[in-house]
């Protein structure tokens, strides 16, 4: 198993920025608003996708004069949209993490959690050697230092806004950017 995305052979060639998966036909074709993956997308950390990013937010609650155009602009453009997917992995989520860690703690070895997540010192160990290999400059952040290859982008809370979403409690937010961030990281 690779710890590593091979963007540079697939996508550095075209110079893409953006990479969404989802079906051509029925996005482009169709319009499908389910045909897109817009939780799952990859982002090059590069000025382009801050300014997308920054673009892409005005069209969020937290400006309320663009808003609804931008709510009736995709209602329009994109057909079949669907509220309730959002919730379904809400309810089965927090089910599946107790009863693995649940049959875990009775010592039952057969079931167990993902292999990513119990050899993630490996494979965290391994990333960050071929980033300092790779990438000059001091670890962490800022103008000097190397910087993760992708944004990292979290749906629902919207802490960034200052104005967290009332039906995300402050746990299950932070929970939620835990695992996501430091999942095979140190």
């Amino acid at each position: 198993m690779d710890f590593f995305l091979p963007l540079a052979t697939k996508y550095n060639r075209e110079g893409y920025n953006l990479v969404v998966h989802g079906n051509p036909d029925r996005l482009f074709k169709w319009r499908s608003w389910l045909r897109v993956n817009a939780g799952v997308f990859l982002i090059r950390n590069c000025q382009w996708s801050l300014d997308f990013v920054d673009e892409w937010a005005r069209m969020g609650p937290a400006w309320p004069e663009t808003y609804p155009r931008w709510g009736k602009t995709l209602q329009a453009a994109l057909a079949d949209r669907d509220t309730d997917s959002c919730t379904y992995w809400e309810r089965i989520k927090s089910k599946r993490y107790d009863a693995v860690e649940r049959e875990q703690g009775g010592g039952n070895e057969l079931l167990r959690r993902r292999h990513a997540e119990r050899e993630h010192v490996a494979y965290a160990a391994a990333r960050n050697a071929a980033v300092r290999r790779a990438v000059p400059g001091p670890d962490g952040g800022g103008v000097s230092g190397w910087r993760r290859p992708f944004v990292t982008h979290f749906t629902g809370c919207a802490p960034c806004s200052g104005q967290r979403n009332p039906i995300y409690s402050r746990e299950s937010c932070n929970g939620g950017m835990r695992v996501a961030l430091d999942f095979a990281d140190d």
